[in-house]
């Protein structure tokens, strides 16, 4: 039953294959397969050994050549097992291009035999061409269309040899070699007459070109095992794989020639449409095809010219040669191309080295003109993507030239910028810097050093190259940088501070010029827009900007400023400090250290101009001082900012020590250190000032050192847990007690002068005006002592007596508190009818102070020299000092002359009190015979100098000296009169 099965599988499929329906002979054929595979394998390889070439097979559309059967029977062959065993030494793939090359050829056949039909000729003609040659009596286009698909017929049949199968071959080669009249042989010179055919079918030449080159290269990379067994076989294979060779030159050297034609005939895109279908190894010498590339290169490098229409013309064309040469699937041919490219980029490069000084490579030198001309072009249509495409262009030059070269691209940019900058191009360096903008700030670091002294083009170099990245922050701190793109190299920080010295610099020598200075100003936060704004013209003394610049290179920026500027506004000030670019947390810090100091600063500086303002104002009693007051607000204020708790210490112990000093206003200039907020008080302040002057009360000192302690208490510790907030813990001991001690100063301080300004408002100077600043520092300046003989003169001895308890006076100023307070007491009673009285009555006041108790409390020599000064000083009547210096002789009279001084340990403090004793009797003499005198005048009066006593002898003295003085006179003239009397004598 399978027998008949098969028989009639085979009988079906022998039908389908004469009416050439591949698809249900396909069919058949897998169904017999099913039953008997070797049958169905050996149907496929007889179709295939003999290329579809069976007698009686009616072709049909959908099989309608015996190499496309064949081709379709190798396809289906393939999925058998061994498909090759038993008819061919050779594998599965190289039979499928055995088959495939069949297959083009009968393509191109067939192409060529419909174009033969065309021409008209009738069937007749077209079934008598004789494939020998014989070509008789047909016109020359049939005539070269019949001899090229002769030649094609040949070369097909070459291919159907190879298709047969070599096994069986090597037991029928006599038999072959009597009746096939040996190989087929086709010459170069006869493929000549396909030159056209290559042309017009190149895509099929070029596949078929391919095939070859696989089928050759196999061959020779095979073991052929029994095949070199036998001479005849190889001798055919050879003979095959020449006529093959042989195809794939004359397909070369078609394509070549075709080239120079079209080169010729300035065809140059026809030209460059054959490079795809060139191959260097297909058998041509390769200097044909140098010479025809570098013909062809000649014609389609841009040149000199400039980035234009004419030079993206040839651009393009030139990068449609390396795509095509790409397209070739031939690496050689396209390094070839390269190479001669090199070649001719090497010998223009040495044109201009000869013929040109500048060494600017030549992509860069086109760059800069266009972009000089793209400038100068105001009304340019799409400036921006034009000038990203030059510049893409550009760039890829320059990849060039720097391989061609052996440099880096790299270097060779920077090397030209540099040299730019150098020449002091630097619109030309920025122009080069488009290719790579990452460069911009290296070379501007760079470019630095380069222009040393030349501050206008180092700002230009900054404008033109450098945007920092943080002119959006303005004064604001600079957030910590979230992710990589925001953060800032070295190379850009350094930019930053670059631009920032050359801002401080320009400040420096507007100050220094008079004129003004602002932000829109600054390099920068401004960049690019200050050039904008038309302000890169602007010029600064260049010597005061190198000077600053040169002293910022290793001074602080705070330091330069405060030293150049002295007067500078806290406003500029704290603008110029706060731009100072930073990058990390602790260049942050500092930063904010150094605007602590500048508060310190003007803090220090308030706190001057207000004491010099009060000793301007104040001193002469002119004036009201309103501005004192706007003053201490701005201490206030920036004490306000500070935050380090033992710097505001600092702050109060130096305003201390600023109170104990004189004539701060000399040689200083005021400035308007703070803010707005002084000058909006000014009215309040100055309305109650002029009130408190015109009440006549003592109240513009008293109310402005007031102030001023308060401020001073304000910003002292108030407990330990303040200061351990701001680190007192980890101080050492030394530290924190030296902290401890000024901390107690201070506040000693200030509460001493709210004491002393309590007396100022309890005294009032003479003549019932008002304080005067110097008069009243020096109550508050003034040691206890000159305090207490204050209160005795002005017989305020309440006070007096709490500044003996305060101060925890010696007895002997309690005493003389108490003497004076008696002596004021006694001459205030002692008027004319109380004298009277007391003269009937034989009593004194005198007797009411116990003498005796006093002498007892401080001893005879002080007891005595207390009522010395007393009489000298605080009596206001002769008579009370008669009184004193009585009681003083007999208190002398009781211990003079003293005792002999004896050896010991006291012996010069014995020799000591003889002496006083021996001076207080000579004074108390010479004090009591004033006294003596007719109506004699107070002693406190002849002392203070009120009241001129002379004597004879005075007198006498005087009038030597009034002649001395006469004489001496007379010299000083004549020596001006330029008598030689003076010079003689």
């Amino acid at each position: 039953m399978e027998d008949k099965d098969t028989e009639l599988l085979c009988k079906v499929s022998a039908n389908h294959l004469f009416l050439a329906q591949f698809e249900p002979f396909r069919a058949t054929l897998r169904s017999l397969r099913a039953r008997n595979p070797e049958l169905s394998r050996a149907i496929l390889q007889t179709i295939v050994a003999h290329g579809g070439r069976l007698d009686s097979i009616i072709w049909s559309r959908s099989c309608s050549s015996p190499a496309l059967l064949a081709f379709l029977c190798t396809i289906e062959l393939l999925h058998f097992n061994e498909p090759t065993s038993q008819l061919w030494s050779f594998d599965a793939a190289t039979l499928k291009l055995r088959a495939e090359f069949c297959l083009y050829l009968q393509t191109v056949i067939s192409r060529v035999s419909e174009s033969i039909s065309s021409s008209k000729l009738d069937e007749e003609a077209v079934e008598n061409v004789d494939l020998n040659g014989d070509g008789s009596g047909i016109n020359e286009d049939l005539k070269g269309l019949s001899e090229s698909l002769r030649v094609l017929v040949k070369i097909a049949d070459v291919g159907l040899r190879r298709l047969r199968p070599d096994l069986i071959e090597m037991d029928d080669t006599v038999e072959s070699e009597g009746n096939s009249g040996g190989d087929i042989i086709v010459e170069e010179e006869e493929m000549t007459c396909l030159r056209k055919l290559f042309l017009e079918n190149a895509d099929i030449f070029d596949v078929l070109s391919l095939n070859i080159e696989k089928q050759v290269g196999w061959v020779e990379n095979e073991d052929s095992g029994m095949a070199i067994t036998v001479r005849t076989v190889v001798k055919h294979k050879e003979v095959e794989d020449r006529v093959l060779k042989s195809l794939q030159k004359s397909i070369q050297i078609a394509h070549l020639d075709a080239m120079r034609d079209c080169l010729m005939n300035n065809d140059v895109d026809g030209a460059v449409s054959h490079i795809r279908f060139l191959h260097l190894d297909y058998g041509v010498d390769e200097e044909e095809y140098r010479m025809v590339s570098r013909d062809l290169l000649r014609r389609v490098l841009p040149g000199k010219d400039d980035y234009g229409d004419a030079w993206f013309e040839m651009r393009d064309k030139f990068l449609s040669v390396y795509g095509e040469a790409l397209s070739s699937r031939c690496t050689p041919l396209v390094k070839m191309i390269q190479v001669i490219h090199d070649e001719m980029l090497l010998e223009e490069i040495e044109s201009l080295k000869a013929s040109e000084s500048e060494q600017i490579p030549l992509p860069l030198q086109r760059l800069k003109v266009f972009v000089r001309e793209l400038n100068s072009e105001t009304t340019l249509n799409n400036t921006n993507s034009l000038l990203e495409t030059v510049i893409t262009s550009c760039m890829r030059e320059m990849y060039h030239y720097a391989r061609v070269r052996g440099l880096h691209v790299l270097e060779c940019i920077m090397d030209t910028a540099l040299s730019a900058v150098r020449k002091e191009e630097l619109q030309e360096a920025s122009d080069i810097l488009l290719l790579l903008p990452r460069l911009q700030p290296l070379v501007a670091v760079l470019g630095w050093d380069l222009l040393s002294g030349k501050t206008g083009l180092r700002r230009k170099l900054m404008q033109l190259l450098w945007t920092s990245k943080s002119q959006a922050l303005r004064l604001e701190d600079s957030p910590h940088y979230g992710n990589r793109s925001n953060e800032v190299s070295c190379i850009e920080h350094l930019c930053d501070l670059l631009c920032y010295q050359l801002d401080l610099a320009s400040f420096v020598a507007c100050a220094n010029s008079g004129k003004s200075w602002s932000l829109k100003s600054s390099l920068l936060l401004s960049g690019k827009e200050f050039m904008q704004q038309g302000n890169e013209d602007v010029q600064w003394d260049p010597f005061v900007e190198n000077f600053v610049l040169e002293r910022l290179s290793v001074q602080s920026p705070l330091r330069v400023l405060f030293d150049v500027v002295p007067s500078i506004k806290f406003q500029d000030a704290i603008e110029l400090i706060s731009m100072q670019p930073i990058t990390s947390n602790l260049a942050a810090w500092r930063r904010m250290e150094d605007i602590e100091f500048m508060h310190m600063r003007y803090a220090l500086e308030s706190a001057v101009l207000a004491l010099g303002e009060m000793e301007k104002n104040i001193g002469e009693g002119v004036g009201n001082g309103q501005f004192n007051f706007c003053y201490l607000k701005d201490l206030k204020n920036h004490l306000d900012a500070i935050n380090n708790i033992f710097r505001k210490i600092l702050m109060v112990n130096i305003i201390i020590s600023l109170l104990h000093m004189d004539g701060l206003s000399l040689n200083l200039t005021p400035c308007a250190s703070s803010s707005s907020s002084s000058e909006s008080s000014n009215i309040s302040r100055g309305q109650q000032l002029e009130d408190a002057t015109h009440d006549g009360r003592n109240k513009t000192v008293v109310m402005f050192i007031g102030q001023l302690l308060d401020i001073l208490r304000q910003y002292l510790p108030s407990s330990n847990s303040e200061k351990e907030n701001n680190g007192e813990v980890n101080m050492s001991a030394g530290i924190k007690e030296a902290i401890e001690w000024r901390i107690m100063n201070a506040k000693r301080f200030i509460e001493d002068w709210e004491w002393r300004l309590s007396i100022l408002q309890c005294l009032l100077p003479f003549s019932e005006r008002q304080w005067r600043w110097r008069e009243a520092l020096t109550i508050l300046r003034a040691a206890p002592s000159k305090l207490l003989n204050l209160c005795m003169q002005r017989a305020k001895y309440d006070i007096g007596e709490e500044a003996v308890n305060r101060f925890s006076l010696p007895p002997e100023d309690k005493a003389t508190l108490e003497l004076a307070e008696w002596v004021d007491s006694a001459f205030g009673r002692a008027s004319v009818e109380d004298a009277v009285s007391r003269a009937a009555d034989g009593t004194s006041p005198v007797q009411e102070l116990d003498f005796s108790s006093l002498r007892a409390q401080l001893g005879p020599l002080p007891a005595i020299l207390l009522c010395i000064d007393i009489a000298a000083t605080s009596a206001k009547s002769s008579n009370i000092s008669w009184k004193l210096l009585s009681q003083a002789q007999v208190i002398l009279s009781e211990i003079y002359p003293g005792n002999s001084p004896k050896i010991g340990s006291t012996y010069w403090d014995q020799i000591r009190e003889v002496a006083m004793i021996s001076v207080i009797k000579r004074v108390l003499k010479r004090l009591q015979e004033q006294l003596e005198q007719d109506k004699p005048p107070a002693l406190q009066d002849i002392l203070t100098g009120e009241m001129i006593l002379l004597s004879s002898k005075d007198f006498h003295r005087q009038g030597h000296k009034e002649r001395a003085l006469a004489m001496l006179h007379q010299m000083i003239e004549d020596a001006h009169m330029g008598k030689r009397q003076f010079l003689s004598g």
